[in-house]
């Protein structure tokens, strides 16, 4: 295979990687910085196998800054950065446990309840087991709500800790309906269902599932069993009230709608739910709600927070989740209204997505 031949080599822009159509095969450029001009580099698979292929490297130089644009971690504001940017404080002192103080109280606001909040050194799996652990029994049947691969993932997790897991099928495309959820829980008489797993939004489908309207069909079906809720993607980005909702457990993390780093793990737990961790048979040391609720009272439990998590429920914090999902609503799909495969349907209303 012959060489193809450049005739004309040129820079644009601020960028340094340039790419140039021969031969409908596109060669990439790199700029020799000693010999100072511009080389061709071979990409494996254009050049014989038998050739001896010199690799470099190509080096973009862009102005500007990274602007993170993924389901989570967010794009973390420049106020939080700002904040962390300091040395460590003793972890006993009075300033440090007073913001320990604050930031549960905020936590509180956030899921929009009276009962208690708990922080924990862990990701949203590790926030997932903390949820289950500190009021479930091995043993114990778990309805999972499924809306998407981590309703399916959280109920995976249940499983592996040994409570029995029921999944109540759904399609990815539409939110889970809360008049299956009372038809499913009106049929176990016998009250075997101990505890209810839903995600508002589940990030891998763009679900939204209507958690109001499900705590309204479990109250109807009068069935004991706890609501336990995924907040991952959505506290901070949408109306979220635990309290008002019949919600018992909450768990959320701190990469996405609150825009800090990831790390920290929360779960909010009200009064039905402390009085099953009094008897519950997976409690451990670590996720332990009263022993992480003493870590807390003495700063253990996340050594130095940084104060930007207040960013989160400063004064406006309530229009700014009124206007986010306006802002994210998808684009008109040239495949019809329910949008490609992927993405759940659009008639049943579900449309804020992040």
């Amino acid at each position: 295979m012959e060489m193809p031949r450049c005739l004309l080599l040129t820079q644009s822009g601020h960028d340094t990687s340039l790419s140039l159509q021969l031969c409908n095969d596109k060669v990439p450029l790199a700029l020799n910085a000693r010999q100072k001009k511009w080389s061709l580099v071979p990409t494996l698979g254009f050049w014989p196998a038998k050739e001896k292929i010199a690799r470099r490297m190509i080096m973009s130089v862009r102005g500007g800054r990274e602007f993170l644009a993924v389901p989570g971690p967010t794009t973390i504001p420049d106020e939080v950065l700002q904040a962390m940017q300091r040395p460590a404080v003793e972890i006993f002192s009075k300033p440090l446990i007073a913001l320990t103080d604050s930031l549960l109280r905020d936590l509180g606001r956030l899921f929009a309840t009276e009962g208690r909040c708990y922080i924990y050194i862990a990701n949203g799996h590790g926030a997932w087991e903390a949820a289950l652990s500190n009021v479930l029994s091995r043993g114990d049947k778990v309805l999972v709500l499924e809306s998407g691969k981590f309703a399916v993932d959280w109920g995976e997790a249940a499983a592996g800790l040994g409570p029995q897991v029921e999944v109540l099928k759904g399609n990815w495309r539409h939110a889970v309906r809360p008049a299956e959820v009372e038809r499913r829980l009106c049929q176990d008489r016998a009250g075997t269902i101990k505890a209810i797993l839903a995600l508002q939004i589940d990030t891998s489908t763009g679900v939204v599932n209507d958690i109001a309207a499900i705590g309204q069909a479990v109250k109807a079906a009068q069935h004991e069993a706890l609501l336990m809720i995924d907040a991952v993607a959505s506290l901070g980005c949408m109306p979220f009230a635990m309290d008002a909702w019949g919600i018992d457990v909450a768990m959320a993390g701190s990469q996405k709608g609150l825009m800090t780093p990831p790390g920290l793990g929360f779960v909010a737990a009200g009064k039905r739910a402390r009085d099953a961790h009094r008897k519950a048979g997976l409690r451990t040391p670590y996720w332990g709600l009263e022993r992480t609720r003493r870590r807390v009272a003495l700063s253990e439990i996340c050594g130095h927070p940084a104060d930007p998590s207040d960013v989160c429920v400063a004064p406006g914090a309530r229009h700014a989740v009124r206007r986010r999902p306006r802002q994210c609503l998808p684009p008109p799909s040239p495949l019809g209204r329910g949008g490609p495969p992927h993405h759940c349907g659009v008639e049943e209303g579900q449309r804020h997505r992040l």
